[in-house]
């Protein structure tokens, strides 16, 4: 089905990235990852109450051949 393709699109196109450093901020991870193709969109996940990183993020790329 469409929905199922789109999904699977989503997956392929998005890379995880553990163990960042604590201090990180979201324009070092977009920065770094921007080298190796155009980035659609990033994330470091945080703590929703404390906001602080949790040590990992996502990085998605409008080409899902970089991914």
């Amino acid at each position: 089905s469409k929905l199922k393709n789109d999904r699977n699109k989503s997956i392929r196109d998005k890379v995880f990235v553990g163990g960042l450093d604590y201090q990180l901020t979201d324009s070092e991870l977009k920065s770094h990852f921007a080298q190796f193709g155009e980035i659609k969109d990033y994330q470091i996940i945080r703590d929703p109450v404390t906001k602080s990183s949790r040590g990992f993020g996502f990085v998605k790329f409008y080409d899902e051949s970089i991914a």
